[in-house]
This record gives C-alpha cells, sequence and structure tokens, in this order.
C-alpha cells in the first residue's frame, strides 16, 4: 500500500518490525518516513515525531497500539481503511478487535470526525479492477513497485507459516506452495 501511495504523490510512513524490515522500507522502497516498532518504547510519540504535521490517511493491519496511535496523531476529517488487526489474532487475551476498536477509537470520532472504513476489496473490485491490474503490471515490470515473498514448501507448513506471519517472523507476503518445487529436482 504504501509504495503505491507514494506512486499517487502521498508522503508515506511505514512500520515494520526489526531493522532489517525497517530498512527495507527505508532504503529500497524510500519511504518519506520508517518507524521500527520493536525498538520504540511509544508508538504514538515515534508517529508524532515521523509526522509533526498530523496523518490524514491511515491503512491499518494492525490494530492494538498501531491503531491507538494513528488516532492520537490523526487530524481532523482524518480516514482510516481497517484491513485487519493482527496484533488481536491468536492472542488469547487480546480484547475482541471490534470492541477495542470502538473502546480506542470512539472519543476521536467524535471529537476529529475521523471516517473509519472497513475494507472489503469486493466493494472496489468492479469498478476499479481493470486499471489497477493494468497500473500494477506496469509499476512491476517496470522496477517501481518491490515486493518480497516468504515461501514455504508444502501444504504441511501451512501452519508454521501462519504462526510465522503472525508472530512476525516472515519478511514479505506469506505464502505456501501447495504443489512440489520443479526447481528441486
Amino acid at each position: 500500500m504504501g509504495q503505491i501511495a507514494k506512486l499517487k504523490g502521498h508522503k508515506v510512513i511505514g512500520s515494520a518490525g526489526g531493522e532489517q524490515k525497517a530498512a527495507f522500507l527505508r532504503d529500497e522502497l524510500k519511504l518519506d518516513g520508517v518507524i521500527d516498532y520493536k525498538a520504540e518504547p511509544s508508538l504514538t510519540k515515534a508517529l508524532a515525531r515521523a509526522a509533526p504535521e498530523g496523518i490524514d490517511l491511515y491503512f491499518d493491519n494492525v490494530g492494538g497500539d498501531h491503531l491507538q496511535a494513528a488516532l492520537a496523531v490523526a487530524n481532523d476529517k482524518a480516514r482510516f481503511a481497517i484491513c485487519g488487526m493482527i496484533s488481536q489474532y491468536g492472542n488469547a487475551d487480546a480484547e475482541n478487535p471490534r470492541d477495542a476498536w470502538m473502546a480506542t477509537g470512539q472519543p476521536y470520532f467524535e471529537r476529529r470526525s475521523v471516517a473509519v472504513h472497513d475494507l472489503r476489496v469486493g466493494n472496489f473490485v468492479a469498478d476499479h479492477q481493470d486499471r489497477f491490474l493494468a497500473e500494477m503490471a506496469d509499476w512491476v515490470r517496470s522496477g517501481r513497485v518491490k515486493y518480497k515473498e516468504d515461501l514455504w514448501q508444502g501444504l504441511e507448513q501451512a501452519p508454521t507459516a501462519f504462526r510465522a506471519m503472525l508472530d512476525g517472523r516472515n519478511f514479505g507476503k506469506s505464502l505456501v506452495a501447495v504443489s512440489p518445487d520443479p526447481t528441486r529436482a
């Protein structure tokens, strides 16, 4: 998402867990600001330093502390796209994600008119799919969009791959190949 936002002319601040991932965002993707959330004692203070002018748009996959930091730094009439709350997944001690969101976000909605949208790809596919696929194919071919994959071989690896993703041990999109790797003969 950050790369697309950069290509569309926006200032982008990314968050990653660990120096290697943060370096990829900073050095390879050339984001405007990068927060290594594993090295920061306060995500809110780190985000406020990276975006002293506040934030107007926020794409959330994480929830929890990341969402609280974004709400604290949000400008009036900011827009949030909520795609997931991975900080809550598999965590028996975590609050229900919807309850946590409402408890965290409600005062900000009332004071700042923050608009929150559930991101459901199906809501956008029909109207934008062809244009998106053409643009993305061009960006990937030209090297303007870069990506990493964390590939696991064999369906039996799916639970391990999923746990690694939840724990932040992946680097890039987690994929599980269900057919044998033809390059390993």
